[in-house]
């Protein structure tokens, strides 16, 4: 979908909002105060496209909690955050905004569009990730799972890279979100 942009009237001082090339609102106003507006519109627009975005990360992440955990989910999530099932789950909020992050980053980066379903492919199983870890007690939780989150992406994005240049280009993006990530090294440099 086409960002928010203005046009000038016929009328001076007067201007129209487009979107689609359809106007949505006119406006008696300077210039500047038209360019405050339509941007106030695409910065909305792209703080709801990332919260979107989070939430349905957070759903993979428990559609593969539960894969992994089975029956047993809710104990271990009481368990991994010594308070109740609720506070489990406000600890995986933080790796469902970093998914996002990812999973954003790497699309925008994407010359050929994704090649296949990121929550999937990459979310998913990193929610059996994720319980896998609970079950270990692993220390350190949120920098395992942002490796993971790392690996996985870099995995998914690698089988549509046309040339190493691409894959490098993937694996910066990845680092940049997550600058914690180890990129995979093989024959001394980046996979």
């Amino acid at each position: 979908m086409d960002k928010f942009k203005f046009e000038k009237l016929e009328k001076a001082g007067t201007y129209t909002v487009l979107r689609n090339n359809v106007s949505i609102l006119a406006l008696c106003t300077a210039e500047a105060h038209a360019t405050l507006i339509t941007d106030a519109l695409n910065r909305a627009e792209s703080a709801a496209n990332r919260e979107k975005w989070i939430s349905v990360n957070a759903m993979s992440l428990m559609f593969g909690l539960q894969k992994a955990a089975g029956a047993h989910l809710v104990h271990q999530m009481q368990e991994a955050s010594g308070g109740g099932f609720v506070d489990g789950l406000t600890e995986i909020a933080p790796l469902a905004i970093k998914a996002a992050e990812v999973e954003l980053a790497v699309f925008a980066a994407c010359e050929e569009g994704f090649p296949g379903v990121f929550q999937y492919e990459v979310t998913e199983i990193l929610g059996e990730a994720l319980a896998r870890e609970l079950v270990k007690d692993t220390l350190c939780l949120q920098d395992v799972l942002a490796q993971r989150l790392g690996d996985l992406t870099y995995e998914f994005m690698r089988n549509s890279a046309s040339d190493p240049e691409t894959t490098a280009k993937y694996a910066k993006v990845i680092g940049d979100v997550l600058p914690e990530w180890t990129a995979p090294v093989t024959g001394g440099v980046p996979a």
